[in-house]
């Protein structure tokens, strides 16, 4: 009896891991900063996001950062958006630099809600 209750333990934990690694290789999401120029006292970033996975995404944020000339780094967050399967955007934030002019940006994280079948 202890036997079959350790197997059925062990082919439970083995399930829940395998379910786990089906959500975690489910969300694939892709970006890329298309441009990054001075827009009066904040860089404009331009940026694309891609949802590559399995998985609608939704409450989807991007922390952007800019470094500037003078070897200041500044860092925004989007703001909520959402990523149907497949689906590509196309978006622009702007960055607060305090007037120093960018000269590159980059994804630094990305946040959302849990995704939904």
């Amino acid at each position: 009896m202890k036997r079959r209750i350790a197997l059925f333990v062990a082919a439970a934990a083995l399930l829940a891991a395998a379910a786990g690694c089906e959500l975690y290789t489910g969300i694939n999401v892709g970006w890329n900063v298309d441009s990054v120029a001075p827009n009066g006292g904040t860089a404009r970033v331009a940026y694309t996001v891609q949802n590559l996975g399995q998985y609608d995404l939704t409450g989807v944020n991007l922390q952007i950062g800019v470094d500037t000339n003078a070897g200041f780094y500044y860092t925004a967050w989007t703001s909520d958006f959402s990523l149907a399967k497949g689906q590509v955007v196309h978006r622009t934030i702007d960055v607060p630099t305090n007037g120093l002019p960018p000269v590159g940006a980059t994804v630094l994280a990305i946040d959302m809600d849990k995704p939904g079948a």
